[in-house]
């Protein structure tokens, strides 16, 4: 389990520093011309890959005293919190800086996807594993 966790957080690391990166280097051709727009979208990166951190660490830490059925729960819990902290984040910069909000929300849900994504394929490819080595 724990060269599960070492690998996610590997793979999570290299995913935040290329979304970082793409947003950095491509900010003119994806049209992110203000300072404080190019600003939140790397902190929102920051912030999705913190708690993608902070999840791993709490599943793992619970795993160890509950049940199959109540890590499932939990699990289900991590990523509703990943949602309500996305929803305050948006709402935090539509309230504080008001500047390209439509573009903000858009590269926001784009980046929040991304991340999604990687977490869906990152765990089937581990269930995949575990079940061919049964």
């Amino acid at each position: 389990m724990k060269e599960v966790k070492v690998n996610y957080l590997a793979c999570l690391t290299l995913l935040a520093c290329l979304l970082s990166a793409v947003i950095i280097l491509f900010r003119e051709t994806l049209l992110l011309n203000q300072s404080v727009l190019l600003i939140s979208l790397c902190s929102v990166n920051a912030l999705l890959f913190v708690y993608g951190i902070i999840s791993v660490k709490v599943i793992e830490t619970k795993r160890k005293t509950v049940s199959a059925k109540q890590l499932v729960n939990i699990y289900l819990a991590v990523k509703t919190g990943r949602i309500l902290l996305s929803l305050i984040a948006v709402a935090v910069y539509a309230l504080a800086f008001r500047v390209e909000l439509k573009q903000f929300i858009l590269f926001f849900v784009v980046i929040y996807f991304i991340y999604l994504l990687f977490d869906t394929w990152y765990l089937t490819r581990q269930e995949r594993k575990l079940k061919n080595e049964l």
